[in-house]
């Protein structure tokens, strides 16, 4: 009897296993909404890569993308085994808050989980390859007036030293564009790092999206910003992605305000769709429909495109190409233009059907300026690298 209940029993298990394989293939995840990043596709066969090892390392990863449940298991078995760790590490953070601790793949610093320094000079065939894709778009339409914004954060500076690792100013240095053109928020010490950003999320918060508003206001040769009408405070729970994938997102939760204000009417479209919102800063917070507040929930998710069109004649149509960090000003941006379209390359394809093609899109939708904007994985991952 036993030897008949192991049998079913794994049996169970193998019928599950090809239950969520079958699955997978059908109908496959695009994002691992647990890392917040692209997922990754099962592999294609292939003979030479399975003998280089680099199939084997393609399907492991795209498995545990893939997989039902296999990203809610990976956050059981990462909670569990940070419960231990972090208890220790948060004690010696305690004794000696200016030093970098070890925790799973981020770091501890002042008892807040932090990403490591990243410094150029391990980056500079990436940092070369980046400015030369930049470069080549900026060359071949001398008609278009491009801006370059590079938001540091805590990769961008060690906590330890105090000293900036140089990043931004190496990838601006290549770019063929006078230093009008050019930008960096900065982040000078760690004091600026927690004043400007979320202690749970890697975004900034509404102190450093509303001063990267200013600046790029600035940049852009724009006047008249848009104040804020007062703060509102959303819940006191928030735990953004860079806790919650370090494993410790039962430890850290802090308060979600943000800033009101009094936006200019516009017409904005999604995807092709609308008129439509971005966001919900327009709109009441309603927890029982909308869920737990979250930065994209509330400034507006990563869509493909969004174009907002206003009343401003004459004020110009901004492009603007950028990551998630855009997306918290968006809104205040596009009052100061005719019509600002936003595009994230990671989902353009799939959001709009088509792929984003820089020439074609500029001269169908009239652009006279184009931004680019994010931070240090805006400016290495190949998602970001811009065609046509």
């Amino acid at each position: 009897m036993k030897k008949i209940l192991n049998g079913l029993f794994a049996a169970a298990v193998v019928a599950a296993l090809l239950g969520a394989m079958v699955i997978a293939i059908l109908t496959p995840r695009t994002r691992n909404g647990y890392e917040n990043r692209p997922a990754v596709a099962l592999p294609v066969f292939s003979a030479p890569d399975a003998l280089s090892g680099a199939y084997q390392d393609t399907l492991e990863s795209a498995l545990h993308d893939q997989l039902p449940g296999a990203q809610r298991l990976e956050e059981y078995y990462q909670t569990g085994l940070s419960a231990v760790t972090l208890e220790v590490l948060m004690a010696e953070s305690a004794a000696r808050p200016d030093v970098y601790y070890q925790f799973n793949d981020l770091l501890l610093f002042h008892g807040d989980v932090v990403y490591a320094p990243v410094y150029p000079e391990a980056k500079l065939g990436e940092i070369s390859r980046r400015a030369a894709n930049l470069n080549g778009i900026i060359s071949e339409h001398p008609e278009l007036t491009f801006y370059v914004f590079y938001i540091e954060k805590d990769t961008d500076m060690d906590f330890e030293t105090g000293a900036r690792t140089g990043f931004s100013t190496e990838l601006l240095s290549q770019l063929w564009l006078p230093d009008t053109q050019k930008a960096i928020f900065p982040v000078r010490s760690f004091e600026d790092f927690r004043q400007n950003f979320y202690r749970t999320d890697h975004h900034w918060n509404r102190f450093g999206s509303y001063a990267g508003y200013l600046q790029l206001l600035q940049l852009l040769g724009k006047s008249d910003p848009l104040r804020p009408t007062g703060t509102k405070h959303m819940e006191d729970d928030f735990c953004g992605a860079k806790a919650m994938s370090s494993g410790a997102g039962d430890y850290y939760h802090e308060p979600f305000d943000v800033y009101t204000f009094a936006f200019p009417s516009a017409t904005v479209v999604v995807n092709g769709v609308g008129p439509a919102d971005y966001g919900r800063q327009m709109i009441p917070w309603d927890k029982e429909e909308f869920g737990t507040v979250s930065y994209g929930g509330f400034y507006g998710f990563d869509f493909g495109e969004v174009a907002f069109h206003t009343e401003n004649a004459g004020a110009g149509n901004l492009l603007v190409i950028g990551d998630s960090f855009d997306n918290a000003i968006l809104k205040l941006l596009a009052g100061h233009f005719e019509n600002l379209y936003a595009v994230d390359l990671r989902a353009y394809e799939e959001d709009t059907g088509a792929p984003f093609l820089f020439s074609e899109y500029v001269a169908a939708h009239e652009i006279d300026s184009v931004l680019f904007i994010g931070n240090i994985d805006y400016f290495l991952f190949d998602d970001f690298l811009v065609e046509g």
